[in-house]
């Protein structure tokens, strides 16, 4: 195996960045949380270099904008809806927090950054919301899942999809899991071992995202076109990414950053659901969709046109939160496909995504509507792309008809014990769990990802 890459990450050349990317309105935004080297090489140096430096980053700003500006009415419908919802419910939400536990909010935001009592403040929301008239004892809730585990091991094990016979989906669903790794900047890919041992010897001297992206990818400088990694204001709903022309591949990809920062948590945490094209969705991940769609989307739609003798295809890629941005993203984008392909000046040019290990984040009837779309990879058993706020609604149904059934049938021990109380009992709660999922109350549905899902231990 060739480490060539690592050699060159470890020994980057001192190359300015591209401006390639700026010239059609993308961001270049390295600044790493505190790990600006950089800056902090601009504070020591002397006061024409920094004069230089603010001169050169005034033009570069005054070079994105003036692009940006020019890509602002590429896509028609980019004033769309409502831009600032998510914003406006994190903080009428925070509000009512802040008011209930007053003393508690101030001492937290005395003791912690500004971005960890968001945070916790999202994580009482959440809590209050789940706990809503679940009043039993710690030691019901655990003989509970106990007995629910024991029961859903009895069941016999389904296969969840079918057998995955066409080998070009697993080889480009790996060729775009690179880009979807990569997102993570330098930390992420710390996670690799050896990888991440060699880096911290290097004195922290390869602390780059940007040169992470274009070793670990092997593109060439003027290729990636942009990325943000820096913790910008109120930066909650606003993913970190990467733009890059992928060129054995013909197609320009945009790469959104998973669960990284505390912002980004709160993201995953703002579950609740929005009415949205004819179905509900996770709200949290359609705000920073959103934000992407209408700051991102439309630079790539210029660059396309301006490139439409090369690129054959648009790709949206991202694992976890970046799966699920990416999905509903692609959503967005498919509804301007006709826009897209007129830019491209190619009725063939493709739009997909490939989302890795992404949250359940639509109903049924949009991911059925965008399916040929999106391509989903999921571990066999991985909780994430099960676990929506309806599913944890309905399992605390499930808990709290399990506590009655063993209750009604003489207790925890009876039904451990005794095999014909266990069959009762795992008989109810088997109803229980048919009448809860095929509900129509109000109670809110399970979200899913994408209809179109590939598992891992299904390849043949």
């Amino acid at each position: 195996m060739s480490f060539d890459w690592l050699t060159a990450l470890l020994h980057p050349n001192k190359d300015d960045h591209s401006a390639r990317g700026r010239r059609y309105g993308f961001q270049q935004n390295d600044t790493d949380n505190g790990d600006d080297e950089e800056g902090t090489k601009k504070k020591n140096s002397s006061s024409n270099h920094q004069d230089t430096n603010e001169k050169e980053h005034g033009r570069a700003c005054r070079l994105t904008h003036k692009a940006k500006k020019k890509a602002r009415h590429i896509i028609s419908s980019v004033e769309f809806g409502d831009k600032s919802f998510g914003s406006r419910w994190m903080q009428d939400s925070f509000e009512v927090v802040a008011l209930s536990h007053p003393v508690a909010d101030h001492l937290i935001g005395l003791a912690v950054k500004t971005q960890t009592q968001a945070l916790v403040r999202a994580i009482i929301v959440l809590a209050n919301s789940f706990g809503q008239g679940f009043k039993v004892t710690a030691i019901q809730l655990v003989k509970a899942m106990l007995l629910l585990e024991r029961f859903y091991r009895s069941l016999p094990k389904q296969v969840p999809s079918n057998e995955i016979k066409d080998r070009y989906i697993i080889d480009i669903g790996n060729h775009y899991f690179r880009y979807a790794l990569v997102a993570y900047g330098w930390r992420g890919l710390a996670y690799l071992g050896l990888y991440g041992q060699l880096i911290r010897r290097s004195g922290g001297k390869s602390r780059s995202n940007r040169l992470a992206i274009l070793n670990y990818l092997r593109v060439e400088s003027g290729d990636l076109l942009g990325y943000e990694y820096g913790l910008r204001e109120g930066a909650a709903f606003q993913p970190s990414y990467f733009v890059a022309v992928d060129r054995p591949k013909k197609s320009i990809v945009l790469s959104i950053r998973g669960t990284w920062s505390l912002y980004d948590a709160i993201t995953d945490l703002v579950c609740y659901y929005v009415p949205w094209k004819g179905g509900l969705v996770h709200s949290g991940m359609l705000a920073s969709a959103q934000w992407i769609f209408i700051h991102i989307v439309p630079q790539i739609f210029r660059y396309i046109h301006l490139h439409r003798q090369f690129l054959k295809g648009f790709v949206i890629t991202g694992h976890s939160l970046g799966g699920g941005a990416a999905s509903l993203l692609t959503m967005m984008v498919a509804d301007e496909l006709e826009t897209l392909q007129k830019l491209a000046d190619n009725p063939d040019f493709q739009l997909r995504c490939y989302s890795y290990a992404p949250v359940a984040l639509v109903s049924y009837e949009l991911a059925c509507k965008y399916d040929q779309y999106i391509h989903s990879f999921i571990v066999q058993d991985d909780i994430v792309g099960r676990l929506s706020y309806g599913t944890a609604l309905k399992l605390k149904e499930l808990i709290l008809d399990t506590i009655s059934a063993y209750e009604a049938l003489g207790g925890m021990a009876k039904v451990v014990t005794n095999s014909k109380s266990r069959k009762l009992c795992y008989d109810l709660i088997d109803k229980c769990r048919a009448l809860i999922f095929k509900s129509t109350s109000e109670a809110p549905p399970v979200v899913r990802q994408n209809k179109r899902e590939i598992y891992n231990d299904q390849v043949h």
